[in-house]
């Protein structure tokens, strides 16, 4: 059956367009909880909340989207979502669950989000154009906010906090922007930018128990990116 956009109170594919107001919190949710399979699709949360049991060794996100456009997600929390990671462990342990993931997903709007205590990503980008991100926050224990081989996004007022990096770029993520972000951190890189050019973040709030050295990274043979740091350090252009 296609969905019906309007009031809904569980976890569904999304595959009709249209407005979904989700209507309740949802608990103990043990896999993805909105597959979004429609263009022009917005799931407004209502300021519920979305609890995933934690880690349960498998994959799940929060919200799913590949392949879409105009994607609006307002007035959410998602809590808990990733399968397990293992800090002791090399190989074949890191999830590759986030509370949101999108892929190739474009033209898209997020707004009062929380994502809070995800296993591994909390957001993660990739191959994803022209979205626009507003007054969020993200704790998670390893990447705040994953942004792969992604261009032009807008990013505002943004919290991370996160045990490895609020902010890892790579694979020609270019020409990003960010503005009045905070990140605190235990991680050396709390900002990084690996093959990506002309990524610039501005009013940017750094915390972290890391030296002042490492605060960002940027690898790139060819192009810049440029910083911006209102902290007592100073500005870096």
């Amino acid at each position: 059956l296609a969905s019906t956009p309007g009031d809904i109170n569980s976890c569904q594919t999304l595959d009709t367009p249209g407005v979904y107001h989700l209507t309740t919190q949802q608990d103990d949710i043990e896999d993805t909880c909105f597959f979004i399979t429609a263009d022009n699709v917005t799931i407004d949360g209502g300021n519920n909340a979305i609890n995933a049991l934690g880690p349960t060794g498998s994959d799940y996100w929060g919200i799913y989207a590949s392949g879409r456009k105009n994607i609006t997600i307002p007035n959410l929390t998602l809590n808990q979502f990733g399968g397990s990671y293992d800090y002791q462990c090399e190989v074949d342990c890191i999830s590759n669950s986030a509370g949101i993931f999108f892929s190739g997903t474009n033209l898209s709007t997020i707004t009062n989000l929380r994502i809070v205590d995800n296993n591994y990503y909390g957001f993660y980008l990739i191959s994803s154009h022209n979205n626009s991100l507003s007054n969020i926050t993200i704790v998670s224990q390893v990447y705040s906010l994953y942004i792969q081989s992604s261009t032009s996004n807008f990013f505002s007022r943004i919290y991370f906090d996160s045990v490895n990096s609020g902010i890892y770029a790579l694979s020609s993520s270019h020409n990003n922007s960010f503005y009045d972000v905070s990140v605190s951190t235990s991680g050396s890189n709390p900002i990084t930018f690996l093959n990506s050019y002309n990524n610039s973040v501005y009013n940017l709030n750094l915390t972290s128990s890391s030296s002042a050295n490492s605060f960002a990274r940027t690898t790139c043979a060819t192009s810049f990116n440029y910083l911006i740091y209102n902290t007592s350090l100073g500005s870096i252009i």
